[in-house]
Order: structure tokens, then C-alpha cells, then sequence
């Protein structure tokens, strides 16, 4: 009688292959880059106002659009040109690292700051027009342009899902919390933040409320993306059990 053969063992690679190395480095990059970016857009903004800017006195934010420093100014347009490439992948940076344990979570996050993070797209657009606006003095049309912008019924619809970006936030750390992804003040962090953000709209409140926020948002997505460049979401495949061929395995995308 022939002896059963012993199964064989899958060879858990030692390495991790290059584009999974760059997908989740750039994944992890992002999701500290993206707040980073909202911290120094709002504490560079030109109107230190929550809103940055407040939309309904054109001609005094193009005022504090010229009297910005042109340091504070490259800044405030470079936070621009980076937010919106950086902020929908971050949110999805940290729904997939908690997305094993808290699926519902993580998958809600991810929705919930992709239709909260899209827009910013607009919001750079807009703070690019008027830094023309304000070089180019003409405020009476840019007050009539501006106005005729913000009254059109796509732009609105448009601009209405960044109300998401904090439920995300409150989502996604709680799913990173209850997928033990990263360490749980980092999870307590990333929810921590968001009440800051929204306390800053309060009336008597500060701008700089926003940036705590935010400055909270990039210290605990730190430990998050250090898990996710070390392909935390993708574990190596251990080996195959009693009985199994290595054909039947799962295999590593």
C-alpha cells in the first residue's frame, strides 16, 4: 500500500514583490500627505477663516487674497494642487488596511470620504480663480462671476458631498480600532480630529481649531501608513493545510 504523500507547503516569499511594494507606499504616503496638506491649506489660508474663504464677501477675500505673503501664498497654492490627487486615496489607504476585520466599517469609510474628498478638485479651482481675480483687480466682475458660480445647481450638488469627509474620518478610525490595524490611539486620534474640525465653524470659533484637527488627522495616520508600506493588507500566504494542493491555495494578488 502505497503511503499518503505529505501535502506541500506554499514558500511564504521572503520578499515582497515591487509592485505591491509601490502600491502600499504610495497608499501609505498619502494618507499622511493628504491631512498634511489641509493642515497647511488652512494655516496658510488668506482669510483665516474656517470656511477659507468665506464666499459671501467677495471683495474683502480678494483683499486678503493681496495682502497674503507671497510665502504664505506659494503654500496655500501648492496645498491646493496636492489635495485632490492625495485626499480620495487616502481614505482608501485606510479603509483597505482595516478592511479584513471591519468590513462594513472600512467599506463605509471609504464611500463616505471618496464622496467627501472629490470635490476638493473644485475647492482648488476655485482658490486658483481667485488668486487670478485678485492680481487682476477687476473685484465688481469678480463679485458677479463669483456669484453666478456659487448659484449654479451642479456646483452646488458638486460642493454638497464634502459634507462626508468627516463622517469618513469617524468611520474609518473606528474601523482601524476595532481591526486592531494600528495601534488604538492611532485609530483614537484619526476620530479625535474631527470634532476639532467641526467645532471651528462654531460662531466665536478659531480657524486654527482646523488645523489641530487636521495636525491630529497626520499624527495618528502615521502608524497607519507605516502598516500599510509594510503590505500589512496583503500577508504572506502561510502554508497550505493537511490535504490541500497548493492549487487549491488562495493566491496573493
Amino acid at each position: 500500500m502505497t503511503p499518503p504523500s505529505t501535502p506541500a507547503a506554499v514558500p511564504v516569499p521572503s520578499r515582497m514583490p515591487a509592485h505591491r511594494r509601490l502600491r502600499y507606499t504610495l497608499l501609505g504616503a498619502s494618507v499622511v500627505l493628504a491631512p498634511l496638506a489641509l493642515t497647511a491649506w488652512f494655516a496658510s489660508c488668506p482669510t483665516f477663516d474656517a470656511g477659507c474663504p468665506d464666499q459671501t464677501h467677495t471683495v474683502a477675500v480678494l483683499a486678503d487674497f493681496r495682502a497674503l505673503s507671497p510665502s504664505l501664498m506659494r503654500l496655500f497654492l501648492w496645498a491646493n494642487v496636492a489635495a485632490p490627487y492625495l485626499y480620495p486615496v487616502s481614505y482608501l489607504g485606510l479603509g483597505l488596511l482595516a478592511m479584513k476585520r471591519a468590513p462594513w466599517l472600512a467599506t463605509l469609510g471609504i464611500i463616505f470620504g471618496w464622496a467627501g474628498s472629490i470635490p476638493w478638485g473644485l475647492v482648488a479651482d476655485q482658490m486658483f480663480m481667485l488668486h487670478a481675480l485678485s492680481a487682476v483687480g477687476h473685484d465688481t466682475v469678480a463679485v458677479a462671476a463669483g456669484h453666478h458660480y456659487y448659484t449654479t445647481g451642479q456646483v452646488g450638488v458638486f460642493l454638497a458631498g464634502w459634507a462626508g469627509h468627516l463622517p469618513a474620518y469617524v468611520l474609518l478610525g473606528l474601523a482601524l480600532w476595532r481591526a486592531r490595524a494600528a495601534p488604538r490611539w492611532s485609530a483614537a486620534l484619526i476620530v479625535a480630529g474631527v470634532p476639532l474640525m467641526m467645532s471651528a465653524y462654531f460662531p466665536g470659533s478659531s480657524y486654527l481649531l482646523q488645523v489641530a484637527g487636521y495636525a491630529l488627522e497626520v499624527i495618528g495616520a502615521i502608524p497607519a501608513a507605516a502598516a500599510l508600506i509594510r503590505g500589512r493588507p496583503e500577508p504572506a500566504v502561510a502554508p497550505a493545510p493537511a490535504g490541500a494542493t497548493p492549487a487549491a491555495m488562495p493566491r496573493n494578488p
